[in-house]
């Protein structure tokens, strides 16, 4: 992976996330921050394995959901299993 990678994951995140702000607060406040670099280590360690530079780059953006409150904001699927939200809203151009 190159820097020039690192930061259109930076871009697509930020992308993404403007997008759950308008359309998905619930979820988008169910992002949990950046795991610091120091977790991610401990992480490694733990299971032994040296995680994927774009795994590391993700984590270093966002470190999961919470999901203490479990309610995320769900919109209606279709039988083709496309949600109509995600159908109807595109998202921010890059």
């Amino acid at each position: 992976m190159t820097s020039a990678d690192g930061i259109e994951i930076h871009h697509a995140w930020s992308r993404l996330v403007q997008w759950l702000n308008g359309n998905a607060p619930v979820n988008a406040a169910a992002l949990r921050p950046p795991a610091a670099v120091q977790e991610i280590v401990a992480a490694e360690q733990t299971i032994g394995v040296p995680f994927p530079v774009e795994l590391r780059t993700w984590l270093t953006l966002n470190n999961g959901v919470r999901l203490a409150d479990s309610r995320l904001d769900r919109a209606p699927v279709h039988d083709d299993g496309v949600s109509s939200r995600a159908a109807s809203t595109p998202c921010p151009p890059p």
